[in-house]
């Protein structure tokens, strides 16, 4: 099977094959929050925020001039372009020293507690709810001994921003050079 193009989870929209970094659909995604691959899947319901960007561009002086004819067809092609995205075939598997013993799942705003082992700031608090005590060693744990492991928080969101997505290869745009 043929390998199509790489793009990464950090890559702005624009990167993605006929959508031009000044063109009008790049503008609806930065204008909603979603410029990256990566911020339209952790969308859960990006739809809503790509409708609401384009309504308020139409409504801005500078695009009075435009149709309505003009409008369906852009959201048409911002659902298209949601449709390629989701489509990605991405690996979604996340290296054992990037996940929360608790989750089995991405290190989210990661802390270390006192006994060296990190977790999920959300997984460890739930845990300490209901159990005093570090779930690896059992040794007692309050949740004011967490501290915040930003190396670990770094190294986790950069690999996660550069984890690997193939475009299927009908989508596939010419090498840079």
């Amino acid at each position: 099977m043929e390998q199509g193009l790489v793009i990464t989870m950090g890559d702005p929209i624009s990167s993605m094959p006929g959508i031009s970094p000044e063109g009008m659909a790049a503008r609806v995604f930065n204008s909603a929050g979603l410029p990256t691959v990566d911020s339209i899947r952790r969308e859960h319901f990006p739809e809503r925020k790509l409708l609401a960007a384009i309504s308020a561009l139409r409504q801005s002086p500078e695009h009075q001039h435009l149709t309505g004819p003009y409008w369906l067809g852009l959201g048409s092609r911002c659902t298209s372009i949601l449709r390629q995205i989701r489509h990605l075939d991405a690996d979604p598997y996340a290296p054992d020293a990037y996940c929360c013993p608790l989750s089995q799942y991405w290190l989210e705003d990661a802390v270390v507690t006192p006994q060296g082992y990190s977790f999920s700031r959300r997984m460890i608090e739930q845990w300490l709810e209901h159990s005093q005590s570090c779930p690896v060693t059992r040794e007692p744990l309050m949740a004011n001994q967490l501290v915040p492991n930003r190396q670990l928080q770094q190294a986790t969101a950069d690999h996660y921003r550069n984890h690997h997505m193939r475009l299927f290869p009908a989508l596939r745009r010419p090498p840079r050079t």
